[in-house]
Parts: structure tokens; C-alpha cells; sequence
């Protein structure tokens, strides 16, 4: 196996190997696996041993990824990423959060206050009245 001196070979628990620059760390593997495995990733096992995220990754380890579903990307995990798939796979799960909290936010305000499209027999939209919308509550 030619493996570059910028380079580490790592195994998973079933024997695939994957190729991962130097300096990865268990989080890399992670992401390099699947994005939701990376992003509910909440430790790894090294060489059956527990490591955190940040764990720099040699040539020849055994990586299995711990995973949770309460699990939620953080930005503190940004630092322990040494792919640019793993830092885009990350900020994008980021992003998916902070979107998802604003909408869920914007959810809150209460129907009375959204806009309606008036209707007939809405006060506003009376036949005696003139209504610059009168087309709209036809």
C-alpha cells in the first residue's frame, strides 16, 4: 500500500480502510463516513480504547465512531476538523440548525397577527364601503 507521508490509512471495525489526510481526528472519520453519523457523533472508540472528538488519528488505528441522537452539531468542533469535507459537512449541518430555530421562532407569533386575505364578509371589504383590495375578496 503507497500511503504519502501527508497521509494515514485507518480501519473501521469491519475492516473497510480509509484514507485520511494527516492530522484527522475521530471527527473526520465521521463525517467521511455519513454527515448524520458525523453530526450526532459523540465519541469514538481507538483501538477499542474511548477517545473524545478531538483524538489526531495515526496510520494503522481501528476507528469506531459513537453516535447520538440527542446528539447536535456544535461550532466548538470546528478546530478538530482537519478535511474540508468535515468542516463544509459541519458548518451545513450548522446552518440546518440555526435555520430550523429561527423558523421554529417565527412560528410563535400568533395567527390573529399574520395577514389574511379579507373576505365578503369581512368589516373591512363591505359592498358599501370602497376598498382599493375589492378584486382580492372577490
Amino acid at each position: 500500500m503507497n500511503l504519502f507521508a501527508s497521509e494515514i490509512a485507518v480501519f473501521t471495525p469491519k475492516g473497510r480502510v480509509i484514507t485520511m489526510p494527516a492530522d484527522s481526528s475521530v471527527l473526520d472519520v465521521a463525517f467521511e463516513l455519513h454527515s448524520e453519523i458525523g453530526t450526532h457523533c459523540i465519541a469514538g472508540k481507538v483501538n477499542h480504547k474511548l477517545v473524545p472528538l478531538s483524538h489526531r488519528l495515526q496510520s494503522g488505528d481501528q476507528v469506531e465512531v459513537l453516535t447520538s441522537q440527542s446528539q447536535t452539531p456544535k461550532e466548538e468542533w470546528l478546530p478538530f476538523l482537519a478535511t474540508a469535507k468535515g468542516r463544509t459537512r459541519l458548518k451545513a449541518a450548522l446552518r440546518k440548525v440555526q435555520q430550523t430555530a429561527a423558523r421554529g421562532s417565527s412560528t410563535n407569533i400568533s395567527r390573529s397577527a399574520r395577514w389574511r386575505r379579507p373576505t365578503r364578509s369581512s368589516p373591512r371589504c363591505s359592498p358599501t364601503i370602497i376598498c382599493p383590495r375589492a378584486r382580492l375578496c372577490t
